[in-house]
């Protein structure tokens, strides 16, 4: 069980022993404080010191120092019968506001609901944490061959529909820096990109106003996201639906259809408050592809435009084939 649980919290969170060997970097009691709140979001239930030390692969005596803290400043409840430990309630209200926010500024749970119901896969919501997008929410479908995905998981951003999305936001420099590093962190050639052939995806990423991959990360699922406005701060979000590519061939318009109609509904909530702005952003019309050079003129415009240039797209991409959804960029 610990075993299981340890290997994936290396892939979920950026102090996992995995990227922490890739980038020499030291476990600093910030980040374990972290790592601790998102060990027990994945797994929800109490926990051991020595559960907590294994999956977090951090000594034991830092661990018992950290946890008896954070008990002592309310954040921790501890079971002395099974010598147990679990989050308490102010854990939630400090986030609370945020939610609060997203519910009154954007109404995003019912529209993830409304799409998982449309589309029947997997659907999450992500944003750009380094150089890797993270899950920051999930709903997973209810049969048994869904994607299943972890909130709080990261990937490299050049592998995924979501890191593509919030890649294509950029400036081309500031990609070909981020795909830099991406290929030098990763240790599967087969997660490497050819920059020149990756900037092609995210010229159609950019005309298309969606992002998509087919097994680049697991083989056999496929990806698409489109942009969100964030009601909190100014880090972009996207929302993607995920599943089998089989299923993702024969669903696309209707998946596409739905991440669009949700992408609307919760823009329409921002207009106005986008990072905190008060005028709303310029309209791009819903129909109309942007070039690549097109797209780079407007990300030197204000944030607001640049959302609305991400979020608009032509239909005439919408019915792609297997071939050409699945199509590499190494």
């Amino acid at each position: 069980m610990v075993e299981q649980a340890h290997y994936r919290i290396n892939w979920t969170v950026p102090w996992g022993r995995q990227i922490a060997d890739q980038s020499a970097r030291s476990v600093k009691s910030a980040e374990r404080t972290v790592a601790l709140f998102e060990l027990f979001a994945l797994h929800q239930r109490s926990l051991t010191i020595g559960q907590i030390a294994a999956m977090l692969d951090a000594p034991q005596p830092s661990v018992t120092m950290l946890v008896r803290n954070l008990v002592r400043l309310g954040y921790i409840e501890h079971d002395r019968s099974t010598k147990t430990y679990i989050p308490t309630i102010r854990i939630m209200l400090l986030g609370s506001w945020i939610h609060r926010r997203f519910n009154a500024d954007s109404d995003l749970e019912a529209a993830l609901d409304e799409l998982i119901r449309e589309a029947g896969e997997t659907v999450l919501v992500g944003i750009q944490n380094g150089m890797f997008s993270q899950y920051v929410s999930a709903q997973m479908a209810a049969y048994p061959s869904r994607m299943e995905v972890q909130s709080g998981m990261l990937r490299p951003l050049t592998c995924t529909a979501v890191g593509r999305l919030l890649l294509s936001l950029k400036t081309d420099a500031e990609i070909g820096l981020l795909v830099r590093r991406c290929n030098a962190a990763v240790t599967d050639d087969r997660l490497r990109v050819s920059p020149g052939k990756f900037m092609d995806v995210i010229a159609r990423t950019r005309a298309q106003g969606f992002g998509e991959t087919c097994g680049d990360i697991r083989p056999g699922h496929s990806v698409i996201a489109v942009t969100l406005p964030c009601p909190v701060g100014s880090i972009p979000l996207a929302i993607a639906v995920g599943g089998p590519t089989e299923h993702m061939i024969r669903k696309r318009s209707l998946i596409i259809a739905g991440l669009r109609r949700a992408q609307a509904r919760l823009a329409s909530h921002a207009v106005g408050s986008i990072s905190g702005l008060s005028n709303p952003p310029s309209a791009v019309a819903p129909d109309t592809a942007l070039s690549s050079a097109e797209f780079a003129g407007r990300r030197r415009g204000s944030d607001s435009e640049r959302f609305c240039v991400a979020t608009t797209g032509s239909g005439r991409s919408d019915n792609l084939d297997a071939a050409s959804l699945c199509a590499p960029c190494w």
